[in-house]
């Protein structure tokens, strides 16, 4: 599959390698323009810049992502989907229209409670004892679009935001490279049903699954979901043979018991 990939921080490394390892086909790297560091105001690479560079992957590091420019450079590079982590610019309908199979995000949170900014910090503050990473389809609001998938990890009392942030990362690039774990089970050439193909993460708390989250049943057919659908079934493609083969190891992370679709 055809990927360009958006993202800035630490968080966003680990997904990139994930997808790099499991042989999608990076065409480019999207991410924030260097900044200077210390006093010698010397410019230093996003770390996601940093991972693009040693794939020998294409860098584009826009100032403003919705500029006419930006639209045109970002046609020049196939895509069959945009994975988005932390990338830092808000996206617009324009822009998430652009790929094939539309934009899939990676945050560092269970949804839909943590929406927007520093997710991770706000479940230590507010003292959680879960949380996890939610792989959701990409609308024009902040954090509103459909919830995919989730993988959770629990919260120690010796977590801090380094450790956490740490283990999110991994885990990040652990969500993505499954989520479409349960999608293979569904054929994505005959269902538009959300219910049909995603995680029913919001079971417990709603009673009900495949809701929205802003609450609306995500029942409706429409042509995105459908091509959602094929997007998650050509990524576990590439997937479920490793997460199949992952009894052998310690399966501490890919087993079914830890799937949160219960499969």
């Amino acid at each position: 599959m055809q990927i360009v990939f958006m993202g800035t921080p630490d968080f966003a490394v680990g997904a990139l390698e994930a997808l790099i390892a499991q042989g999608h086909e990076i065409t480019a790297v999207v991410t924030q323009p260097d900044k200077a560091k210390g006093r010698s105001g010397q410019l230093q690479f996003p770390p996601v810049k940093e991972c693009a560079v040693k794939h020998g992957i294409p860098v584009f590091q826009p100032r403003r992502i919705k500029t006419p420019e930006a639209m045109e450079e970002l046609k020049k590079y196939p895509a069959d989907v945009y994975i988005v982590a932390a990338f830092g610019q808000i996206l617009s309908q324009e822009i998430l229209d652009l790929p094939k199979y539309g934009c899939l995000n990676i945050h560092a949170s269970l949804l839909p409670k943590y929406r927007g900014a520093s997710p991770i910090q706000r479940v230590i503050i507010d003292g959680e004892t879960e949380t996890g990473v939610t792989i959701m389809q990409m609308n024009a609001g902040l954090d509103t679009g459909d919830m995919l998938y989730q993988k959770k990890i629990p919260i120690t009392s010796e977590d801090t935001f380094e450790t956490l942030h740490d283990k999110l990362m991994v885990l990040g690039g652990e969500a993505i490279t499954i989520a479409a774990l349960r999608s293979r089970k569904a054929d994505p050439g005959k269902t538009g049903r959300c219910e049909d193909l995603l995680c029913g993460i919001d079971h417990q708390r709603n009673g009900q699954t495949g809701l929205h989250q802003n609450g609306s049943r995500t029942g409706q057919t429409d042509q995105r979901t459908h091509s959602l659908a094929q997007c998650l079934h050509i990524l576990s493609r590439k997937t479920v043979k490793d997460l199949e083969g992952d009894s052998h190891g310690d399966g501490s992370q890919g087993s079914p018991g830890n799937d949160p679709c219960g499969k």
